[in-house]
């Protein structure tokens, strides 16, 4: 029951600070352990005028263990890989229970734009990214335009 508050407390939260480019809500109005969102990516960036959707779900432990969380629209991103798993610390080793939904949604907007590239789970496309800078971004364009519109 104490799962169930506190994700209701980060919704409400969440929509009190009314982010145009993100969104969040109930997969299914019954289970609170599931949502869904869709982060706009960001302006300036190849994944401008992409739209991404993804899913969340709670472990009974939550908040002291992270949530599960997928990228449901395919994406081109060195932290992000064809199942659409985030390679993002504060989902694992780093994750604090004072966390919530807006931060971590924040979060994965930033990597959008800044990739974490220390430990990323698709080697190739970080290596691209290092190195072909103009192949990453036609090739992230693409995948915008064919999964993300």
């Amino acid at each position: 029951m104490a799962r169930n508050n506190r994700i209701l407390k980060e919704i409400n939260t969440f929509k009190l600070w009314q982010f145009s480019d993100i969104k969040i809500g109930l997969i299914d109005q019954k289970d609170i352990k599931n949502l869904w969102a869709s982060i706009e990516g960001p302006q300036e960036t190849p994944y401008q005028d992409g739209l991404f959707n993804l899913s969340f779900q709670y472990p009974y432990e939550y908040p002291f263990k992270a949530p599960k969380i997928m990228f449901k629209t395919p994406i081109y991103h060195p932290n992000i890989n064809q199942l659409g798993e985030i390679s993002l610390d504060i989902l694992f080793e780093n994750w604090n229970p004072a966390l919530s939904i807006s931060t971590i949604l924040l979060s994965i907007q930033s990597i959008l734009d800044s990739p974490f590239l220390d430990n990323p789970i698709e080697p190739e496309i970080a290596w691209i990214y290092q190195n072909d800078r103009s192949l990453y971004n036609k090739t992230v364009r693409m995948w915008v335009k064919k999964y993300a519109q």
